[in-house]
């Protein structure tokens, strides 16, 4: 997480606290904004903010509905979910290494051989 951390720290203070990058601001964060939009107006099954309007089950479950992380962004207030996000994002890497630490330290008996996590 302190890697993570890091690495996404210049992005962080250039854009004043936000970690804004690419398809992050672009996709993600709309991602989020919607979904909670539509849970709080009860769950529709169309959207109409995104193009011609898109099936919301069909468009957003990748991204928002069917991922566990989702929970915990969509518990804070919509102008906060941007900052809500950077710090999942660094839970689920975190997350991430660890599961690919396990993993690799049953299959190697090569201590090194789990360094391959940071990798992940």
């Amino acid at each position: 997480m302190i890697i993570a951390l890091c690495s996404s720290l210049p992005t962080v203070i250039f854009h004043d606290g936000l970690y804004i990058d690419g398809d992050y601001c672009m996709q993600y964060i709309p991602f989020f904004i919607e979904t909670r939009r539509m849970l709080e107006g009860g769950l529709g099954t169309w959207s109409w903010n995104g193009s011609y309007g898109a099936n919301f089950i069909g468009t957003y479950s990748y991204y928002t509905l069917f991922n566990p992380f989702s929970c915990i962004v969509l518990l804070f207030p919509e102008h906060h979910i941007a900052d809500a996000m950077y710090f999942v994002t660094l839970l689920k890497l975190a997350l991430g290494t660890y599961i690919a630490f396990y993993y690799l330290r049953l299959f190697t008996s090569n201590k090194l051989a789990s360094l391959g996590s940071l990798l992940y």
